[in-house]
């Protein structure tokens, strides 16, 4: 048998040899030969065999030992060494084990027999150091990517697409980026649907992370964009209000979007704004006078620097505006001096100017109106007029210009009032005295009253009732002669008498009723006389003009009665005539028929028998 650690080809080769040592110089017989060499060739082939067998079953229950790679001294280390170490770092499939691995075997001669083994092994894990890059552009790392690919050795095929694929990364990149940076930019000009729909472009994007996590952390952003964007819409319509209670609820909201919100700046600008307004109502109260509202606004504004200096000078003039209210001398004085507190290098400096002014002249204002008003009280018509004149010193735009303008009005219309109540006293005296003449004398007397006098309405109230009482007295006799005409029976009579009043008189409407009651007499008795005319023509032609003319007469007319009962008789004539036609011809007999009118009795029995 081989002996342990021999190759197979070591044993192999020992066979002719242990073949020439066992043979021997004596011939043996055939048969002994044949025999002797059957033996030993099985015996041989046994022993190989068994060998061969014994010698693979050692090597296949015999793991390998993998090579101490790290502390290898690689100058000396074989080329096998070599790659095996490469094969183990490829395995890893890390971008830097890949380049370890290619560094390794890179090393190599051009000339040594596994050089175009080590090749296509290099060429292999540039490909993958380009496949570990893409993954790493997909998981969001662009910078990695890029760094991964160019540390591709230079000389290698794989380096060909490196320039190419970063190319194609870095556009896709900046496509990305562009498409979210548009995204922001519309919410931050509060665009919410216009942002969505850039937003939806980076789907298209060939780049899993932008597909998937900066798509969500943008409409992300967006829907929170969406909520900052209806407090800012709400807080904007409140400030609208333009009163500081709904202001301050306005910047309430707008401080609630938070910094890491893309409406943050807008928000703060709004904000700005909405000071910028709480200062301007401030100073609208102080030109109205209004002290509550602003010492509100003082008390509302922010206690930084900006608005400290503001929210003082509002507080201090607000005290002065509460002096200011009590209206007397003393008050408006204590008012200027707490405004001239306010020195010149102070904000509201200029406005305190103003209220100082404005008080000054109130004042001058409160002295007219003072001596007016004593005037006044003296009552006699010299004194109100010499109050009028004291308040006319006092101008429409002044501090108590409107004051003194209610003064002199009702001052004014005291004078009037006692000086055109005698004409209405002796009017109502001459009116008394009654007549015509009497009546006419008495509106002369208030006539000249004009229409910006208290006692105007009045004085044109006597003259329509004595105006009315005039027509009456005139008119009267025509209404009387009117009736007495139609008791007679002279109707015509009667309508002549009563036209004589006119149109615009006090009488002018019951005398149009009588009219138009006698008118309807005499229209009652000309109806009836010119129905039954026509009716004596016997023809149902005949007999509906006479229905016809004998129903315009009203209802209420004395002739009313016997006009039905004549209606009905010759409608039962119509009747009659058309049934006897029927024998001969229906359509001239409905034609009859249809002549009765629907108000009488034998209607009903017409339309059955048509």
């Amino acid at each position: 048998m081989a002996a342990p650690g021999t190759t197979t080809q070591e044993v192999i080769d020992q066979v002719p040899q242990e073949m020439e040592a066992t043979s021997t110089p004596r011939q043996r017989s055939l048969p002994h030969r044949i025999l002797t060499h059957w033996l030993f060739w099985m015996t041989t082939a046994i022993a190989v065999t068994g060998g061969i067998g014994g010698y693979a079953g050692v090597k296949l229950l015999t793991l390998p030992s993998l090579p101490n790679c790290p502390n290898i001294f690689w100058p000396t280390a074989s080329a096998s060494l070599r790659m095996q170490c490469a094969d183990l770092a490829a395995d890893k499939n890390t971008a830097r084990d890949l380049l370890k691995a290619i560094a390794l075997v890179d090393a190599l001669p051009d000339s040594h027999p596994m050089r175009s083994q080590v090749d296509a092994s290099i060429e292999q894990w540039a490909l993958d150091i380009l496949d570990l890059a893409e993954v790493s552009f997909h998981n969001g790392d662009l910078e990695g990517a890029i760094s991964s690919a160019k540390r591709i050795p230079i000389h290698l095929s794989a380096y060909e697409q490196v320039d190419s694929r970063i190319a194609e990364w870095q556009s896709i990149w900046d496509k990305a980026e562009d498409i979210y940076q548009q995204a922001e930019d519309l919410l931050e000009q509060e665009d919410l649907r216009g942002a969505f729909a850039v937003a939806i472009r980076l789907l298209r994007v060939q780049n899993d992370y932008w597909k998937t996590e900066q798509y969500n952390q943008l409409t992300g952003l967006i829907e929170t964009s969406r909520v900052d964007t209806a407090k800012l819409n709400e807080a904007r319509q409140l400030a609208k209000g333009g009163d500081v209670s709904a202001l301050l609820e306005a910047m309430a909201l707008a401080e609630e979007i938070q910094p890491d919100s893309r409406l943050y700046v807008s928000a703060r600008r709004t904000l700005s704004r909405f000071l910028d307004d709480l200062v301007a109502l401030g100073i609208k109260a102080l030109e109205r006078g209004d002290a509550t509202t602003t010492m509100q606004v003082a008390r509302n504004l922010p206690t930084g620097v900006e608005f400290q200096a503001q929210a003082q000078d509002f507080r201090e003039l607000s005290f002065a505006l509460s002096q200011a209210e009590g209206g007397t001398i003393e008050d408006l004085e204590s008012a200027i001096a707490q405004a001239k507190a306010l020195r010149t290098n102070r904000p509201l400096y200029d406005k305190a100017q103003d209220l100082i002014s404005y008080w000054e002249l109130e004042i001058q204002d409160v002295r007219y109106l003072t001596r007016a008003r004593e005037l006044a009280r003296l009552g006699q018509i010299p004194d109100l007029q010499a109050a009028i004149a004291e308040a006319q010193l006092i101008r429409y735009n002044n501090p108590r210009g409107d004051e003194a303008q209610v003064a002199i009005r009702e001052w004014t219309r005291e004078i009037q009032t006692r000086q055109d109540r005698p004409y209405l006293r002796d009017a109502r005296q001459i009116a008394e005295r009654g007549g015509v003449r009497a009546l006419e004398a008495a509106i002369q007397q208030i006539e000249g009253i004009s229409d910006d006098r208290p006692l105007y309405s009045e004085a044109q109230q006597l003259i329509n009732e004595w105006t009315d009482e005039i027509e009456t007295i005139q008119d009267q006799p025509y209404l009387n002669d009117a009736t007495q005409f139609a008791a007679r029976g002279n109707l015509p009579a009667a309508i002549a008498a009563a036209q004589q009043i006119r149109s615009g008189r006090v009488l002018y409407d019951e005398a149009q009723s009588n009219i138009r009651q006698w008118q309807d007499q005499i229209n009652g008795e000309i109806f009836l006389r010119e129905a039954y005319d026509t009716a004596q023509r016997g023809n149902p032609s005949a007999w509906a003009r006479a229905i016809r003319t004998a129903d315009r007469i009203s209802a209420d007319h004395a002739n009313r009665t016997e006009a039905d009962r004549l209606i009905n008789r010759w409608s039962q004539n119509i009747l009659a005539q058309a049934q006897r036609v029927a024998q001969v011809n229906y359509e001239e007999a409905i034609t009859i028929a249809n002549l009765i009118p629907s108000q009488v009795g034998v209607y009903t029995e017409a339309q059955l028998q048509i």
